[in-house]
């Protein structure tokens, strides 16, 4: 298959956007961990983390749900010999030639889900990239990264006009925690900010 392409530059190297199925990523990529040897205590591979199946499992029920949502890009390196490109697309023939620099987990859990064939999923590619280029992105992408509070996460939920067991329970959480009768008053931490001393002293002086 032949897919439109847009290029851009960045200081680390140059990279090609594009769009692609689930299904047609699945056929062209591969993961690659990295493998610790514990005879020799020495490390030899790819440069991904060994896949989680919790996570898999995860993102493959994820995708059969009515508001699955895969908008960020999965990005990928490829040899020149293993596509075709031109100035305005690519195509790639082979399967299994282009390795997963991120995001594994969701290549992997789209794999095992039934609901692939309903997604197109944004690509970045990288051509002819080194193998140290490829780690050191990796690296870059995942060992920067912020983890969101889970708190916070629930509480955009709120904003949602439907119903879901996640809108459900933060609106139960947020009523126990602003009701000056609830034993749980002021006590939660709704936006992932940790309650001070002295707030906490407050809150237990208050009458129930």
């Amino acid at each position: 298959m032949t897919f439109p392409i847009m290029a851009f530059a960045q200081p680390v190297g140059d990279f090609i956007l594009t769009a692609m199925p689930a299904k047609e990523i699945i056929r062209i990529s591969k993961a690659d961990p990295r493998k610790f040897d514990r005879v020799s205590m020495e490390s030899e591979g790819g440069i991904q983390r060994e896949p989680s199946p919790r996570r898999i499992r995860e993102i493959a029920e994820y995708a059969g749900t009515v508001d699955a949502a895969f908008p960020t890009a999965v990005l990928i390196a490829i040899n020149s010999d293993d596509c075709d490109v031109n100035k305005n697309s690519i195509s790639i023939a082979g399967n299994k030639v282009a390795d997963i620099v991120d995001g594994q987990h969701r290549v992997l859990g789209l794999m095992q889900s039934a609901e692939s064939a309903d997604f197109v999923i944004p690509v970045v590619i990288m051509i002819d990239a080194t193998e140290e280029q490829k780690a050191l992105i990796f690296a870059t992408i995942n060992g920067k990264q912020t983890k969101v509070p889970a708190s916070l996460i629930y509480d955009l939920f709120a904003v949602t006009k439907t119903r879901s067991p996640y809108k459900t329970s933060h609106e139960i959480a947020r009523a126990i925690n602003s009701t000056p009768t609830s034993a749980w008053f002021r006590r939660l931490k709704m936006l992932g900010k940790k309650t001070t001393r002295a707030h906490l002293k407050v809150c237990l002086r208050e009458p129930l």
